[in-house]
């Protein structure tokens, strides 16, 4: 009588078993080897920036996905440890360091730092993307909106614009919307003078509505005094505005400064916040860890920043020096662009950025 044998299957399902697993464990691998590589990169080469605000347009708007290159000014060691989908781990910081870069930070440099004014770890600050204006040791000012470096005017960046005041010509009153905009110009503003409006513009399409027949004369739109009476301008008690600025060096490490209840505002931040020393006052005098002085050696290099869309923008001449340790890295590359209200890319707006 032949025997009936089921078929024995039990060497191929461990076959299986151990292929599956040998798959799976190839592409574990692979997934951990791919995260090391993107948090080593984010770390330590570049990182991606989306714009969410207009405070640098033209150069960048609202919807430009930016690259930003650590290795310009040299990338910063974590200072804190942040767990995926959670925030950082709390009390676990460590001493940062930064490593060496191609340069350091310049003037017309479009940067992304950690905004100096929050508390908290350094590098869990909110990031801002603004235009360096001035260098540790320069002096800098602003008289009716153009800044002076050294005592040298500084051109206007090309894609940055401001306000304008337009002065029309004859009766015309106004030039119409549809017509600013073929010529690039932004949102126009009344005023109280009739014949007269305000504009956001590069300087280029300035000159193009200046060009125009029933415009008498474009000039620039200048705050002698802040429309708002709750804004403080750096520092307080000076009497700033976003468009007049009094001379002021911008601090450099082994610069040493002259303390006093007058100058305490413009270093107050400076010595606590980001260099990490008590700083009070008693009887007229400044005290420093609690001893009494009139003089303090700066201890590391800061900068001065601006917006380019210079009326409409919070930058330094709002909280003032940018210290050198809140740097990410420089701004480099426009590598998408998503207008939300048309709901489309912008090609035209990938490319180097200037």
């Amino acid at each position: 009588m032949k025997s009936l044998m089921s078929p024995d299957t039990s060497s191929s399902a461990v076959s299986l078993d151990a292929s599956t697993a040998s798959t799976l464990r190839v592409w574990r691998t692979a997934l951990l080897y791919a995260m090391a590589i993107a948090i080593g990169l984010n770390l330590f080469v570049a990182r991606p920036f989306v714009v969410p605000t207009p405070s640098m347009a033209r150069t960048v708007i609202p919807g430009d996905y930016i690259l930003v290159s650590k290795l310009h000014y040299g990338p910063r060691t974590p200072m804190t440890v942040r767990l995926p989908f959670a925030g950082p781990v709390a009390n676990l910081h460590f001493p940062s360091v930064r490593l060496p870069g191609f340069t350091d930070p310049d003037r017309g440099d479009v940067v992304v730092f950690n905004l100096p004014t929050e508390s908290g770890p350094i590098d869990q600050r909110t990031p801002y993307l603004k235009r360096i204006v001035a260098v540790p040791g320069d002096t800098l000012s602003i008289r009716d909106k153009q800044v002076y470096v050294n005592g040298m005017a500084e051109s206007l960046p090309e894609t940055a614009q401001q306000r304008w005041r337009v002065e029309m010509a004859g009766t015309q009153l106004w030039v119409s919307p549809d017509e600013l905009r073929a010529l690039g110009a932004g949102t126009a503003y009344g005023t109280h003078r009739s014949g007269s409006f305000e504009v956001s513009a590069t300087r280029d399409v300035a000159a193009r509505i200046a060009d125009l027949p029933e415009v008498e004369s474009v000039h620039p739109s200048v705050v002698a005094q802040e429309r708002r009476a709750s804004v403080s301008l750096f520092p307080d008690g000076s009497g700033n505005t976003t468009d007049r600025f009094h001379p002021m060096r911008i601090p450099k490490a082994g610069d040493e400064i002259w303390l006093s209840p007058l100058t305490l505002p413009m270093y107050h931040d400076l010595i606590e916040r980001h260099e990490g020393h008590e700083v009070t006052v008693r009887d007229g005098t400044v005290h420093i860890n609690g001893t009494p002085t009139q003089r303090y050696t700066v201890e590391r290099d800061y900068y001065f920043t601006l917006g380019d869309n210079r009326d409409n923008s919070f930058d330094s001449r709002f909280w003032g020096f940018v210290p050198e340790d809140h740097m990410i890295g420089k701004a480099v590359w426009t590598f998408f662009s998503w207008d939300p209200e048309q709901e489309a890319m912008r090609p035209d707006r990938f490319g180097p950025l200037r």
